[in-house]
């Protein structure tokens, strides 16, 4: 077969042509090895002033090659060794020195870091120096490169870098691509991912050789903290766990290298960290629900650093929450110089009260304040804090203390602190618009306290016990009782209050002062007035079973128009509140003695209140008083005598009770324009439910003697019961008169009772001093007489219903009355009804009698007794009977009259109540 000619020519350029590449596939199967092993790579590392190396080829192909291992520094034990290098290439590119890729696998770094240098082992140190080597070029010129080999993409994985820092060895896998930019060798893009602390962190950056600069950005989603915590805190003073969400971009320039623009955020929802004493964690909003924890740091390129933080809960195991919802502050610094400033909004959560700290707060606080500092090279810091003003309409905290409940509005403060490493000091000075304080029975209301102080703290103590120096500073704080229906609040003014406490944190202690000066007390429903309220009460907490003695004084006390003297006390601390003593001077009653001690429980177990005792001496032979100088409607009136009063109480939450006791003794009561007199007082009063206004039953008032012009009253005795403020019951009564008995039955004493029906049974009184006591004659004799006188006290008036008295059946008795002329006067001489009661006059002079009778009744304002004998004259009469007349006549001459073996005597006095009792003007002088 004959081939045409075009065939034949197209077949020899073919064969050609396979020949010819057949014979350099075969040069290079044999050339290649030699020439990357032998002359491409060495050159490259001679021409970059690199380290010696060892490149073993595995295998090599037109299109890639695996070399390794590879050994960096040549054969000493301080080589790099790279188990497995891959390049990726076409033949083409190699002629132009031009690899695809080159990828670097299992590589272990070995360094450290030490003195703010990071050094591998195999590596020249001066590689990683970030020291000057020679002129940098501007910004934008291109810097001049010839690179020995040009690579598409270097690949770096499983790698792992080792090295020593903080006496940790560490351990961090690292991925990096590198990408240059095909068009400018100057600029290259490169990747790196890496294993921090468990978690992935990606950094992507670009490279500008040219411009001398690099701009990264950085990602981790799941950052934990945990083992970094444990880098920095080898001593485990801080515990806790974090998942972190970091992000971020840095611009910087490298040579030398300087950061020019940087943003950072992290993120961490879980945070949990515990200092010492200190919680630290993210803020729990509504529902419970997490508010992140954010923390983000910018740098511009004027320098200035941005720095914000928000949503961190710092909390102490005994101390409130603090809620950092926002701090944002802006850094500048100049060398080692830092200057700050920015502003912070915080919250103090609601907590409940503790053993370590004895009050509440119901409401979260807040305050938004603006900041300003600085550190300077050696360490040195300053800060200064003022919060702005919150609106007057906010409302305020609630906070409760004991049984108290407070509310305090976010107050105005300014801190200005200073410190370095070693400890810190800090002045305090906040201004309060208003506190108000209610607890059960009282309101308080300061409109404007100051508190100044400073605070002190050494870093190197542990534990960590900041000490304070406070002072509180109150005027016009006001207080009140809770006004009822039935009384006006007592009101008291205290013009200055002063606060002062020192002591430490963690766990609190302090003691202080409390003074008070000017405080007055008004209480209109009890007429009661106290002013010149002066006290210096030492404080402690927590409370000492026996604090120092600090004293309360009060100058004037009021009641009504009286002048009640003045107070003094005694007080000190207690482990659950105060104990007290006191006495009380009265200028009015110079030899009264009063006196009161007790104590007061603030704190549990007991419950809030206090023990009072009252102690009150007047001795027997203290001066009479006048009591005109405490009543004018008293005047005339003197007592005397001793008195003794014993008083316990308790006060709690629930009010007020207890028990007093009462005693006068060798009392006297004069009131000499009235001839009255009362001597041998004594009473005895006991009420042992109070505040309940009841006694004791069989209370018992006795005197005596008791003396109203003629009419005396001797060995009275009356038992009684105070059954209400305004009601006396008188269980009994028994006195003695006329040398008899008396007895009084019982009866209830009301002030709204207008009536009173008393019943008096008469034993045994002597007839002749009961007609003497009544003043209708002088009267002699030993008969008795028994029976019942009701007396009936209606609206001021006395009067007698029907009393009747008669001597014992079957006893009789004599009686002598003179100075009877009251019984005939008025009657006309020479009538019959004259000589019939001139014969009874005459023989009532001396008169036998088997009994007789004695009734008594008011008429008008007159008392009529009328007397009843059946008896005998002892002797003759001198009257006759004259027929004429039909009747007895008195006779004048001796031997003449008549003797009488039987006669009943009828004779009725009259005499005026008014004159014989004054009762009218004592009652009016006793309303």
């Amino acid at each position: 077969m004959r081939i045409p000619v075009k065939l034949k020519k197209t077949l020899l350029v073919v064969g050609g042509l396979m020949l010819i590449t057949g014979i350099m596939a075969t040069a290079a199967w044999f050339i290649l090895p030699g020439y990357v092993e032998h002359r491409l790579i060495p050159g490259i590392m001679k021409k970059i002033g690199g380290p010696d190396i060892i490149i073993p080829l595995r295998r090599i192909g037109l299109f890639g090659a695996d070399v390794g291992p590879v050994r960096i520094g040549g054969a000493t034990s301080q080589s790099i060794t790279i188990p497995s290098i891959h390049l990726d290439y076409a033949p083409a590119g190699l002629l132009r020195k031009r690899l695809n890729a080159v990828r670097l696998a299992g590589m272990d770094l070995s360094g450290s870091w030490e003195d703010g240098k990071f050094t591998i082992e195999g590596l020249d140190p001066a590689l990683f120096s970030t020291a000057e080597t020679g002129s940098t070029p501007a910004s934008g010129e291109s810097r001049p490169i010839d690179p020995p080999i040009h690579i598409d993409r270097v690949e770096l994985s499983n790698t792992i870098v080792h090295f020593s820092w903080h006496q940790r060895r560490w351990h961090i896998p690292i991925d990096i691509t590198i990408s240059p930019d095909p068009g400018d060798e100057t600029r290259f893009d490169v990747r790196l991912v890496t294993i921090i602390l468990g978690d992935e962190l990606r950094v992507d950056a670009k490279v500008r050789l040219d411009d001398n600069a690099v701009s990264l950005s950085l990602d981790a989603d799941n950052l934990t903290i945990d083992s970094l915590i444990g880098l920095f805190n080898p001593d485990q003073t801080v515990l806790g766990h974090a998942a972190v969400r970091v992000t971020g971009s840095v611009e910087a320039n490298l040579s030398p290298f300087q950061l020019t623009a940087l943003r950072l955020q992290a993120t961490s929802a879980d945070l949990n960290l515990l200092a010492g004493n200190l919680r630290i964690g993210p803020i729990l909003g509504v529902d419970d629900i997490t508010q992140p924890m954010t923390v983000s740091a910018g740098l511009s390129s004027a320098g200035t650093w941005q720095v914000a933080l928000r949503n961190i809960s710092i909390k102490g195991r005994t101390a409130p929450q603090l809620r950092v919802i926002a701090l944002e502050t802006e850094i500048q610094t100049s060398g080692a110089d830092v200057e700050l400033s920015g502003s912070l909004t915080v919250t103090v959560s609601g907590f409940p009260a503790t053993a370590d700290l004895p009050f509440a707060l119901a409401d979260d606080y807040a305050m938004d304040a603006g900041f300003s500092g600085g550190m300077d090279a050696d360490g040195g810091w300053r800060f200064n804090l003022k919060s702005r003003a919150t609106p007057e309409e906010q409302t305020p905290a609630l906070m409760h203390a004991s049984a108290a409940e407070i509310s305090i509005h976010t107050p105005m403060v300014h801190i200005d602190a200073s410190g370095d490493q070693t400890g810190a000091d800090a002045k305090i000075a906040m201004q309060i618009p208003g506190i108000k304080m209610s607890s059960p029975g009282v309101k308080v209301d300061s409109p404007s306290p100051k508190i100044t102080g400073d605070i002190t703290a050494d870093f190197t103590e542990i534990p960590f016990r900041p000490r304070f120096n406070l002072s509180l500073t109150a005027g016009q704080t006001s207080a009140a009782t809770n006004q009822s229906a039935d009384h006006e609040p007592v009101k008291i003014g205290i013009p200055v209050l002063n606060l002062s406490a020192a002591g430490q944190l963690n766990p609190l202690t302090a003691t202080g002062d409390i003074t008070i000066s000017g405080a007055r007390v008004t209480a209109p429903a009890y007429e009661v007035g106290i002013a010149g309220i002066m006290a210096d009460i030492p404080v402690q907490w927590p409370f000492p079973e026996k604090g120092r003695t600090g004293t309360v004084k009060i100058t004037d006390i009021r009641y009504g128009s009286w002048d009640l003297g003045s107070v003094a006390v005694q007080l000190s601390q207690t482990e659950t509140g105060f104990t007290f003593q006191g006495n009380h001077k009265n200028p009015t009653l110079p030899a009264l003695g009063v006196q009161f001690s007790g104590d007061s429980h603030l704190m549990p177990p007991e419950t809030p209140g206090a023990r009072i005792q009252l102690l009150v001496r007047r001795p027997p032979g203290a001066p009479e008083i006048d009591l005109s100088r405490f009543s004018k409607n008293a005047a005339g009136i003197f007592i005397k005598g001793g008195t003794e009063i014993d008083g316990r109480f308790l006060v709690t939450d629930k009010g007020m009770s207890g028990e007093i006791c009462s005693i006068v003794s060798d009392g006297r009561i004069r009131i000499p324009g009235q001839d009255i007199t009362v001597d041998g007082l004594r009473v005895n009063l006991c009420m042992p439910e109070i505040p309940v206004v009841r006694s004791a039953p069989q209370q018992q008032l006795s005197f005596d003697n008791i003396k109203v012009g003629e009419l005396q009253i001797l060995d009275g005795t009356i038992d009684y019961q105070v059954e209400a403020l305004e009601s006396i019951l008188v269980e009994k009564g028994k006195i003695k008169w006329c040398d008899g008995t008396i007895r009084i039955g019982t009866m209830r004493i009301r002030p709204d009772k207008k009536t009173y029906d008393i019943r008096l049974d008469c034993d045994r009184l002597n007839l002749a001093k009961i007609l003497g006591q009544f003043g209708v004659a002088q009267a002699e004799g030993s008969g008795t007489v028994n029976g019942t006188i009701p007396i009936r006290f209606h609206e001021g008036k006395i009067t007698f219903d029907d009393g009747f008295l008669y001597s014992t059946p079957g006893i009789g008795g004599k009686i002598r009355l003179a100075g009877t002329q009251s019984l005939t006067a008025g009657i006309p001489e020479g009538t019959v009804q004259f000589f019939q009661i001139d014969l009874a006059r005459e023989a009532l002079k001396d008169f036998d009698y088997q009994w007789t009778k004695l009734g008594l009744n008011t008429k008008d304002d007159e008392l009529v007794m009328r007397l009843q004998f059946d008896g005998k004259p002892a002797k003759k009469l001198p009257f006759e009977y004259k027929q004429e007349l039909g009747g007895f006549i008195r006779v004048d001459a001796e031997g003449r009259g008549s003797n009488f073996q039987g006669i009943s005597l009828d004779v009725n006095f009259r005499i005026p109540l008014d004159d014989l009792l004054q009762y009218k003007d004592i009652l009016k002088q006793l309303e």
